[in-house]
């Protein structure tokens, strides 16, 4: 996902809770700076803020498997995720 994709459905979901970004910002500890940002796709957040922003939308953040992965696990690494 792209920084523009996470911004608009930021954005989206916001606006859809009918929050000004003066308030998310307010209610995530997060600057409206960095909102305003985040959501026009112009930063790179860190997973900290971020994860406050989603968290007072009711979203949720995962790390999914991409079936396009350039890295192929070394045979430990098999072992070790599938609970060996």
């Amino acid at each position: 996902m792209t920084n523009q994709e996470i911004g608009a459905k930021i954005r989206a979901r916001r606006k859809l809770l009918e929050l000004s970004q003066f308030d998310l910002a307010e209610r995530a500890r997060a600057t409206l700076r960095g909102l305003t940002d985040l959501e026009n796709g112009k930063s790179n957040p860190t997973i900290n803020p971020l994860a406050k922003i989603v968290k007072v939308l009711g979203l949720e953040f995962r790390l999914e498997e991409s079936s396009s992965s350039c890295v192929k696990p070394t045979s430990n690494a098999r072992a070790f995720w599938q609970g060996a």
